[in-house]
C-alpha cells in the first residue's frame, strides 16, 4: 500500500513519536518506503485515532488531504469531462492502493451510488472507511462547487463522533446502522458537464494514475527499486548502471541480480519501465520538442529514441503524440 497518505499525516503532525508505535517506521529518517504493508498502515491509524481526541480534526484530514496525497487523482478529478468520469478513475485508482476497502459504483436511473465494501473486521476500519467517504463528498463538492446537501450519506457502523460533527464536515444528510456505507447522489449530477473540462490534462493525469496503479502490482521490492532508478538518473537524464543500484541497495551486484531473478524481472526491465513511464509523460507535454525529450531520456541520439519508443508502443514518438492532440 502506498505510503504517501502516512508521510504527509505525520508530517502535518511535526512526527510525533507515539503515531509510530508499533509500526517499525522510524521518524528520524524523514522519509517513508514507497510501500507499506497492511499491519503498519493500520497500526498508523490506530495510533492516529487513539492520540488525536479532537474528532473535528479527524473529519478536517479526511476532507482535505486527497490533493496533497495523490496529486494526479486530484488534477484527473478537476479536469474530467463529467463527475460520474471523475469517481469512475477515483474508484479505479483506490481499488487497487488499498487493500482493506473494494469500491464499486451502482445507477439505477435515478440515484448514483458509490458503495464502500470493508475488507476486513479489523479496527479501525470503521474509521477509514468514514475517511473514504468524506474524500467522495470532497470531490463531489469541489466539482459542483456548492455543498452536495441533496446527497445521501449512509454508514453501517455506529458514529464514532458527535452525530453533529458528520453534518458539519460533510454537510449532508447522514444516517447510521444502514446496510451499506455509501454516497448516493441524483444521476443527473453524474452526467453534468464540467466547466474545467481540459482533455489534454484529462489525458495526462489518467497515464500517471495508471503508472501508479502498475506501480501498486508490482511487488513492494520491484516498487522501491523502480522509485531509485527514477531517483537516481543522471543529469544527463541517463538511468543508473545496475553496479549502482547495487551499491545503494547495500547489495554485491550478484546478490542484487539473484533478488531480481526471484523477483521475475531483470534490471534492464526495470529500466525500461522507468524510462516507458517517463516518455510518455514527456510527450504529453505539447511543448517539448522530441529531439529534448530525446536527451532528458538520456539517449545519444533522437533515432536510437525513436526505436526504442516504436518497439515500447508500437509507433513513432510523433504519432503518439498526435494521436492525442485535442
Amino acid at each position: 500500500m502506498t505510503s504517501i497518505g502516512l508521510e504527509r499525516t505525520a508530517h502535518r503532525l511535526g512526527n510525533p513519536s507515539w503515531l509510530f508505535e508499533g509500526t517499525g517506521l522510524d521518524p528520524a529518517m524523514g522519509k517513508f518506503p514507497p510501500i507499506v504493508t497492511a499491519d503498519v498502515f493500520f497500526r498508523f491509524a490506530s495510533n492516529l485515532l487513539e492520540g488525536i481526541d479532537d474528532p473535528a480534526f479527524h473529519l478536517d484530514l479526511a476532507r482535505t488531504r486527497v490533493p496533497a496525497f495523490h496529486p494526479d487523482l486530484a488534477l484527473g478529478m478537476r479536469h474530467c469531462a463529467t463527475l460520474a468520469q471523475g469517481l469512475e478513475l477515483l474508484v479505479r485508482f483506490n481499488n487497487r492502493a488499498y487493500a482493506f476497502t473494494r469500491y464499486s459504483i451502482i445507477e439505477n436511473g435515478t440515484d448514483y451510488t458509490v458503495r464502500l465494501h470493508p475488507k476486513t473486521a479489523r479496527s479501525p476500519i470503521d474509521f477509514l472507511l468514514e475517511n473514504g467517504i468524506a474524500n467522495l463528498v470532497r470531490h463531489i463538492r469541489q466539482f459542483r462547487g456548492t455543498e452536495p446537501e441533496e446527497a445521501e450519506v449512509s454508514f453501517a457502523h455506529r458514529p464514532l463522533f458527535d452525530e453533529g460533527l458528520y453534518l458539519q464536515a460533510l454537510g449532508c444528510h447522514t444516517r447510521f446502522h444502514a446496510a451499506h456505507t455509501q454516497v448516493t447522489i441524483p444521476a443527473t449530477w453524474a452526467s453534468e458537464t464540467n466547466l474545467n473540462y481540459d482533455p489534454v490534462i484529462w489525458f495526462i493525469s489518467n497515464l500517471r494514475v495508471d503508472s501508479e496503479i502498475g506501480f501498486f502490482d508490482r511487488s513492494g521490492k520491484v516498487q522501491a527499486l523502480q522509485v531509485l532508478i527514477r531517483e537516481m538518473r543522471g543529469k544527463d537524464g541517463k538511468p543508473p548502471k545496475l553496479e549502482e543500484v547495487a551499491r545503494r541497495s547495500g547489495l554485491p551486484p550478484r546478490s542484487f541480480n539473484r533478488v531480481l531473478q526471484n523477483e521475475g524481472t531483470t534490471f534492464r526491465e526495470l529500466v525500461e519501465t522507468v524510462q516507458k513511464n517517463r516518455a510518455r509523460e514527456l510527450l504529453c507535454d505539447p511543448q517539448l520538442p522530441v529531439s529534448s525529450i530525446s536527451d532528458m531520456l538520456g539517449f545519444s541520439e533522437q533515432s536510437s529514441f525513436g526505436r526504442s519508443f516504436r518497439r515500447w508502443f508500437g509507433s513513432s514518438p510523433s504519432e503518439f503524440r498526435n494521436r492525442f492532440r485535442p
